[in-house]
Formats: structure tokens, sequence, C-alpha cells
């Protein structure tokens, strides 16, 4: 059976931790956090901790295989009909330049095993050794660089099916009946997991009362 995972490496628990993991529930009934203490030299790297779980779920998804989330999600549908190669991943929008790399992490499914992850996990963590401090170095561009190189394993997903909405508001997606300011569209049908960005939009994020129409 399929799982779902979760890192969380530290730091306060909130509701939207909890909303998250509620609604990763439409993937599988199997939900594992991962609650992991890095090493020190980890722990205060200079590339921060929203990198370093990208390390560690490659070595997650490499040993159970299943679906990896950032907490920053909402899951409305299962995303397995994604998996058609070794790995899937998210394609962000805009796509190439634009948005630095075309491909994001915080969405991840792979299968049990696959020889990419090990080589994902190896560089990844030769990266961090090196003391590697770019923002998205082991996720957007590893996974990218990854890709260019060897499109094989990997099967991205097309925009909107797992980043299904893009650096904007919740409101995108979701009406609030309390703030009429917030009105927005229902999710499209292909949509399944919809990545919030919570460091750019903290206090869309933090909404703790969320109404889907569909």
């Amino acid at each position: 059976m399929q799982h779902a995972h979760f890192i969380h490496l530290g730091g306060p628990w909130t509701r939207q931790h909890n909303r998250a993991i509620d609604t990763a529930r439409v993937h599988s009934p199997f939900v594992s956090v991962h609650h992991i203490h890095p090493p020190g030299w980890l722990a205060a790297h200079p590339i921060g901790l929203a990198n370093v779980k990208d390390y560690y779920a490659y070595r997650i998804l490499r040993a159970y295989g299943g679906i990896y989330l950032d907490f920053d999600t909402i899951s409305l549908r299962p995303a397995w009909d994604l998996l058609t190669a070794d790995v899937c991943m998210s394609t962000e929008f805009p796509s190439g330049d634009e948005a630095g790399e075309p491909y994001n992490t915080a969405v991840l499914l792979a299968k049990q095993g696959a020889p990419v992850l090990m080589e994902l996990e190896m560089e990844a963590y030769s990266l961090l050794r090196e003391g590697e401090s770019t923002w998205g170095a082991l996720g957007p561009h590893l996974i990218s660089r990854f890709y260019r190189a060897n499109p094989e394993p990997f099967s991205p997903a097309p925009y909107r099916a797992l980043n299904g909405w893009s650096y904007h508001s919740i409101g995108d997606y979701y009406e609030f009946p309390r703030d009429p300011t917030l009105d927005g569209d229902d999710p499209d049908l292909d949509v399944r997991v919809i990545h919030l960005y919570s460091s750019d939009h903290r206090d869309e994020f933090l909404r703790d009362t969320w109404t889907p129409t569909g």
C-alpha cells in the first residue's frame, strides 16, 4: 500500500500542519510524519532547514516509496496516476528561466528503491557537505538538473496537476464566507495538490477556515 510522507524538522506545530495531514488521506490512509532531528552540522547549515528537508525526502522515498508532501499543501484528489516513471514532480509556472527552474519538490511521488533517488540523495548530501547555501539547491535546482541530464526516470506532472496554485492568494481556489474580498474559482478537476508557498504568503497560509465550493 502506498504511503504519504511528511517531514518535520522542528519548530511550532500549527493547525495548518494538521490540515496538510488530514487532506493527504485522499492519497492513502497511511500517512507518516517523520520527526527528524538533524545532526548539528545540518541543523545550523547556512542553506536552512527548508532546503535540508529535500535531502531527507529523497532518503525516505527511496526507502518506502509513496508520495512526499510539504506541510504547506492541501491535497484534493489522489495523484498516483501521475507516477508513470520512477519519480514524478511538479511543473512550475511560469516554467523555465522566468521561474528559475521548471520543476519543484514540494510534492514528489516515487517508486520504492528507484536508483535515481539514491543519486539525488547522494548529490544532495555532497552539496550540503560542500556548504551549498543557494535557496532551492537541493530541490528545484537539483531535480531540474537531473531531469535535463536524463529525463527517462522522471514523469513531470503538468502545471496545475500538483502545484495547482501558483504564487498568488489561496483565494484563487477557495471562497472565504467571512471575507467577501476573497472570491476565488473552484480548482480544476485535474488539480491534485495545492502548494501554498507559505514563506511568501504567510497570512493566507495561516488561515484556519477554508471552504471548498466544488
